[in-house]
């Protein structure tokens, strides 16, 4: 098939290359896989990627698009290609000064109460010292008075591998030599010559997948940490990411950028500055708003900032659907969450067998399709009417009143995260207001599940042998007695929206 003409010319290791075709490599790599490099700077995608077109011997972006097809495993390394995993401790001493002296004491006693419970997002941590560095700053200011409820920080990045190196919380010698001795005396064990973090620090921190381009931002946040990330990005994504960086933010919170990054454009009457050499911002109103209070204002700026972040409900949710699925139960799950309206008055809570050891994008394909808005599940989140949550690979979900859990506990039916963990979780915990629903998969998980949901009282569905394309597992909930509904798939989310609204 001959090429449309060239919109212009990339420069790869001196091959001239249609840009055109850059760009629909761009577009493979996102349908494909969900990896979204298409608002990233093309001139950067464009010198990080010529090594992988040379050692596949690539003349063309059109020739990379078929080893994709050929290879699939070269998508992980087109990824690992595409990532900037640089970072240190205490990178830009202004910038960490000015948390300490600044932020830290205003988190603390802001509100007039001391060490009310404070909550980070470092984004963009590479492989965690970013994140381990605040910790640290927290350690020093309230010493043993800190525990993980009173301070939460979350470090996230797209790179699972780099994540897995965070998790580990060791360094080499030269990772640590910016950092004064006695600290990494009193914040370090000492490891077969290098360094791993001590468990005061380490208990601080988790650290959690997340693209800052398509996953929704991280809510009811003092702080956020995000530096040397957005120059990558085009204007265009940059002011999407100011955005959610604002959304995710409490009023009066405080936002740390890069020593090149600042607010652009619309963004720029969001935040206010706070110290201009730190690139410390703090939040303020919508665009054409009047910015927030000074920094000595924050208890006062928390009462009456413009626009603030609605916080997440402490009332107990009332009612709650979950679904379960597994094999064929992509599209089962994305069919029924796409006929539930906006306002559903529920939360629903999804678990989806896949590998443990894959990155999951199941949760942004969903929003694409789904009215509600649809999250990764974290433990200990506040579960909200109206929101989906989508269980993590390798970790049980399961819930309560208020709350969602994850732990690690051995697998049920072979699998983890287990739709019966979830399921008997609701049950217990909704009574008679709780949905069950079993979907296209293989095997017995979600039928134990589906037989205590009824047996509190609440009601459960089953996708039909017609519509599913594997039946064993509606059929093991069906054969157990578990199940009020059998029906075909384009009619469960119609049922979901009756049997709420007779509740």
């Amino acid at each position: 098939m001959r090429e449309e003409p060239a919109l212009g010319l990339v420069r790869v290791n001196d091959m001239s290359l249609k840009a055109d075709e850059f760009q629909r490599l761009l577009e493979k790599v996102y349908r494909q896989r969900g990896f979204d490099f298409r608002g990233y700077r093309p001139s950067t995608l464009s010198r990080r990627l010529s090594r992988r077109l040379r050692a596949r011997g690539a003349r063309s972006y059109v020739e990379y698009r078929r080893v994709l097809d050929d290879d699939p495993d070269e998508y992980d390394k087109f990824f690992d290609a595409l990532t900037i995993n640089v970072s240190s401790f205490f990178r830009d001493e202004v910038a960490f000064r000015s948390l300490g002296e600044t932020v830290v004491p205003q988190l603390i006693h802001g509100d007039g109460e001391r060490n009310a419970g404070m909550r980070v997002w470092s984004a963009g941590c590479a492989k965690g010292q970013e994140p381990y560095s605040i910790a640290m700053i927290f350690l020093e200011t309230l010493g043993s008075e800190l525990s993980p409820r009173k301070a939460a920080i979350i470090g996230t990045d797209i790179d699972a591998t780099a994540l897995r190196y965070a998790r580990e919380g060791v360094f080499g010698p030269k990772d640590v030599e910016g950092i004064r001795s006695e600290w990494v005396e009193k914040y370090f064990m000492s490891l077969n010559g290098g360094f791993r973090i001590k468990p005061a620090v380490k208990q601080l921190v988790r650290f959690e997948e997340h693209n800052l381009v398509s996953d929704l931002p991280y809510r009811d946040v003092d702080l956020v940490v995000c530096r040397n990330v957005l120059i990558y990005f085009s204007p265009d994504l940059q002011t999407r990411v100011f955005r959610h960086f604002h959304e995710g933010l409490k009023a009066g919170g405080y936002l740390l950028l890069g020593k090149a990054e600042v607010p652009i454009g619309e963004t720029k009457s969001m935040f206010q500055c706070v110290d201009r050499r730190a690139k410390l911002y703090r939040k303020g109103g919508r665009p054409g708003e009047r910015p927030s209070a000074t920094v000595g204002q924050v208890k006062e700026d928390r009462l009456c900032c413009v626009a603030p972040v609605r916080k997440p409900s402490e009332e107990a949710v009332r009612k709650v659907v979950v679904i379960g699925a597994s094999a064929g139960g992509i599209d089962a799950v994305r069919q029924v969450l796409s006929g539930l309206p906006r306002d559903l008055p529920a939360a629903v809570v999804v678990v989806q067998h896949l590998h443990p050891d894959r990155r999951t994008h199941l949760h942004q394909y969903l929003a694409r399709h789904c009215p509600m808005r649809v999250c990764l599940a974290e433990d200990q989140m506040p579960i909200e009417t109206g929101v989906v949550y989508v269980a993590v690979p390798g970790k049980h979900l399961y819930t309560d009143k208020k709350r969602l859990h994850l732990n690690s506990q051995a697998p049920v039916h072979y699998v983890r995260p287990s739709v019966d963990v979830l399921f008997a979780s609701a049950a217990e915990a909704f009574g008679p207001n709780t949905i069950g629903v079993v979907l296209s998969g293989s095997g017995r998980d979600g039928a134990r599940g589906c037989q205590e949901i009824k047996a509190k009282g609440g009601v459960a569905i089953a996708q039909d042998a017609d519509s599913s394309r594997h039946w064993s597992m509606p059929r093991a909930a069906i054969e157990r007695g578990g199940i009020d509904y059998v029906l075909p798939l384009g009619e469960i989310a119609g049922k979901i929206v009756a049997l709420l609204s007779c509740g």
